[in-house]
């Protein structure tokens, strides 16, 4: 991969996108996930459903589960899909209905993924009103983080009506894998009642 050192652009598969907002839509705390990318230059391709392990959230943020990743990355293994493993490197989270800006926390989340192998990270931060802010983390060859990328576009440019139908045929799948791997937690007494997710 060689990432060029100009305007960056980033496109969504519509399917990815889809799921992102529909978690965020229908966890009423915070949630994040990973989804694939795919690096052509200076374009970011993010595809496949997204991917949303175990974890533990409630309104300040989310714990990932390392328990959970290690099990996702067995079954890709386990399914031959060595290759999937290295792709996720798109990191998402909410902010519920606060602004999206990555906090000091956010920040230093990206800081860790430099630890890896991984020339790149994308992150994404997106709250329930639809704003949202991409930003790329170069890692090697020389470290260039917090890169923000304007430029969006959904592939296939869909209309706002196949989008929303998209997003109807997806609404139960997803509710179904937040209610799988999603724990709400309490920070403050009270605060988050037993409902479902």
């Amino acid at each position: 991969m060689n990432i060029i050192e100009k305007e960056f652009r980033a496109t969504f598969e519509p399917v990815t996108l889809a799921d992102i907002m529909l978690a965020i839509d229908i966890c009423g705390i915070e949630i994040s996930g990973f989804a694939n990318v795919e690096a052509i230059r200076n374009t970011f391709r993010i595809y496949g459903e997204a991917i949303i392990l175990e974890q533990e959230c409630s309104s300040g943020g989310t714990h990932l589960s390392e328990l959970g990743r290690h099990k996702w990355e067995l079954e890709m293994a386990r399914s031959e899909k060595f290759k999937e493993i290295g792709r996720a490197k798109l990191w998402w989270h909410s902010h519920v209905f606060m602004p999206a800006e990555f906090s000091s926390i956010d920040t230093d989340t990206m800081r860790g993924f430099a630890n890896s192998e991984d020339e790149f990270w994308l992150a994404l931060v997106i709250n329930k009103h639809r704003e949202f802010k991409l930003w790329l983390n170069i890692y090697r060859p020389i470290s260039r983080l917090f890169i923000n990328i304007d430029n969006i576009e959904i592939e296939g440019n869909p209309t706002p009506r196949e989008f929303k139908e998209l997003l109807e045929t997806r609404r139960e799948i997803m509710r179904e894998i937040i209610k799988d791997k999603v724990k709400k937690i309490e920070i403050f007494k009270g605060e988050i009642d037993d409902a479902d997710p």
